[in-house]
């Protein structure tokens, strides 16, 4: 019963800073971005935590997280075993090896029924790490406003904030490929039909509103939000083009 009201406190408080983070990028979106403004610090900070809490919350997200965790609890359930089994020196002889780990410390101890929350609600569990730890690691990826007033303009789905690297693609994969680091990511989340935020380290003019005057490029984008969706799609108009697909 404890253990049930904590969770409900936890959920409660990460309902209310959703709601507090949502209301906050409502006002930046139609105080700055609907009037092509540039952004203070203060409100980069929370397009960037907006687009973390975009990515925590779709269920690609959810179903790696949960996967991964599952694979720690598995090696965690091993590791007991093992333990249980093994004579008095042998079990000296793992503490050691676990004490001498990089990082093995309390800080980053977890238990066991931890790792089983996150691995059955992965949202709830870790989508508050994802916005504190990443959001402020998109504060260094330059980024734009690709704009667009050609209609159905941008769509959206299910699963919105796609990362794109090229050198994924490329054999062989370059160290680093996909990562914030990589000078080739691009990840793009639409705001709206007529505007979608784009991060990479090939931005040369930070923060500005780029007018897409090609077609191209907006059917481009649209595929690639498209292709990275989980089960859907959504576009403003009913209309779809043959260059999505």
């Amino acid at each position: 019963m404890a253990e049930r009201r904590a969770a409900l406190r936890a959920s409660a408080t990460l309902e209310t800073n959703l709601s507090r983070l949502e209301g906050e990028f409502t006002k930046l979106r139609r105080d700055k971005l609907d009037k092509r403004a540039p952004l203070t610090s203060e409100e980069h900070l929370y397009l960037c935590m907006f687009v973390a809490a975009t990515i925590g919350r779709t269920p690609s997200h959810a179903e790696h997280t949960s996967r991964e965790w599952k694979r720690v609890l598995d090696m965690g359930e091993r590791m007991q075993r093992a333990m249980e089994g093994a004579t008095d020196a042998q079990r000296a002889n793992m503490a050691a090896m676990i004490e001498r780990t990089p990082g093995a410390d309390e800080d980053n101890s977890f238990t066991m029924e931890e790792g089983e929350r996150i691995v059955e609600q992965p949202v709830q569990e870790m989508l508050g790490s994802t916005v504190t730890e990443l959001g402020p690691l998109l504060l260094d990826v330059p980024f734009v406003v690709i704009e667009t007033t050609a209609a159905p303009g941008f769509i959206t789905s299910d699963d919105p904030c796609v990362w794109y690297d090229p050198a994924n693609y490329r054999t062989p994969v370059l160290c680093g490929a996909g990562g914030l680091a990589s000078p080739t990511i691009e990840i793009t989340l639409p705001l709206s039909p007529n505007q979608m935020v784009m991060f990479g380290h090939r931005h040369v003019m930070p923060g500005i509103y780029l007018p897409a005057t090609d077609q191209g490029l907006v059917n481009s984008l649209n595929k690639r939000t498209r292709l990275f969706a989980h089960e859907h799609f959504v576009s403003s108009r009913k209309k779809v083009r043959a260059a999505w697909f």
